[in-house]
């Protein structure tokens, strides 16, 4: 099971949030501000407990904001691959080009449609467990390849692969 990491400051919109995807099959840690995310992805660091397989972060809060937060991540080259996903009640093309270059995975605006983000994170999910294990995927891709450039009878597998 994937484990969420929700980082938000409207203590109402975290524990919603929270329990949607909980509900949703998600385990989730809770953090109210960059700060204590940050504390508890060190400590997940540290113990090799409790690691978020994806951030889920408000852009504007007290302390330390979602942007600082996503800078501290992406310095610690074991995160580097780790999604983070960017909320936040702007808009604006600046703010988005901001978190993009700091390496936001995604970007949505709130309000958001619960769904829209079900499946963002799901292929954020999706795409970072294929690049955490690559030699996975290339075995699957290879042979692909290899069936579709077959042909001739000693090759013959069938309609599927006959040129018409």
């Amino acid at each position: 099971m994937s484990i969420v990491m929700v980082v938000e400051d409207e203590p109402i919109l975290l524990e919603n949030m929270a329990k949607l995807l909980e509900l949703s099959g998600f385990d989730v840690l809770r953090a109210s501000d960059g700060v204590n995310a940050w504390n508890q992805i060190q400590n997940g660091l540290l113990t090799g407990r409790s690691m978020p397989d994806l951030v889920l972060s408000d852009l504007m809060m007290p302390n330390l904001d979602g942007l600082g937060l996503l800078k501290l991540v992406r310095a610690e080259s074991t995160l580097l691959r780790l999604p983070f996903v960017v909320l936040s009640a702007r808009s604006d093309t600046q703010d988005m080009k901001t978190a993009f270059s700091a390496g936001a995975t995604d970007y949505l605006v709130k309000p958001f449609d619960w769904n829209q983000l079900l499946h963002k994170l799901s292929t954020h999910l999706q795409k970072s467990q294929r690049s955490l294990f690559p030699e996975v995927e290339e075995p699957v891709v290879v042979e692909h390849r290899a069936k579709s450039e077959l042909k001739g009878d000693l090759f013959d597998t069938g309609p599927l692969f006959r040129e018409a």
